[in-house]
């Protein structure tokens, strides 16, 4: 059986982890992993540190090609599984939705990460309206792919309602607007979705522009000409 972790190690990793949210609320990730991996090189053998170091490897994605920022969530999943298979039990519980989100989020499981954050709220935990919201965007987007527009549509409104909800808890986290805009965008709502990406734009500071914009944008457009395309045949 793992060994408990400790009060000291436990507050050490919550004052870490309210620094590097700090950096990540502004989408300065390059500082955040590069602080994260010190602190996990400490002790990589601390569960919390080592699911810390998972979660900024397999989210930053800046200077990265498209394969190197697959590589890396391939691994994080890797690492975060390992972590729930030996040392679920010693991690707090104010860290287990987090630890089983990313997890789900890396390993491509929207369905599992809307159900943990529908389980987590009920627990009382609201913060996690933020799996719903990802797990029920991801699932929209998917079914849109697929030419499954009804479904698509249905799970976009779960997403929307869903964001609406987490906004009340956290209205300043740029990220889940990104999320919002594309469930808005899936749709086929392009005003509120371009409002949405303004207001994410404002929160992190970064111009329209930025890679991390552009990649959700891409995200979007892809499974709506995939969409069109079934349509064509």
């Amino acid at each position: 059986m793992p060994r408990k972790l400790s009060t000291q190690q436990i507050d050490e990793f919550r004052n870490q982890v309210d620094i590097v949210r700090n950096l990540i609320a502004k989408a300065q990730y390059k500082k955040a992993f590069v602080k994260t991996e010190n602190f996990y090189k400490t002790d990589p053998k601390n569960p919390l540190k080592k699911m810390r170091f998972a979660i900024l490897l397999g989210g930053q994605q800046e200077g990265l090609t498209e394969s190197e920022i697959r590589k890396n969530k391939v691994k994080a999943s890797k690492i975060l599984k390992e972590i729930i298979m030996r040392d679920l039990q010693i991690i707090p519980e104010e860290f287990k939705n987090n630890l089983l989100n990313e997890f789900f989020w890396f390993s491509e499981q929207p369905k599992k990460q809307y159900e943990l954050g529908i389980k987590s709220v009920k627990a009382g935990n609201k913060k996690a309206y933020y799996s719903q919201g990802v797990g029920a965007t991801m699932l929209a987007i998917n079914l849109l792919k697929i030419g499954k527009n009804s479904e698509s549509k249905r799970w976009a409104k779960i997403a929307g309602a869903a964001w609406k909800n987490y906004f009340k808890i956290r209205p300043d986290y740029y990220n889940a607007f990104c999320f919002y805009a594309i469930s808005l965008g899936a749709l086929g709502e392009f005003d509120g979705m371009e409002e949405a990406f303004k207001k994410a734009a404002r929160l992190s500071g970064r111009h329209q522009t930025y890679s991390e914009f552009c990649e959700f944008r891409v995200l979007l457009w892809k499974a709506h000409l995939q969409n069109s395309k079934l349509k064509e045949k």
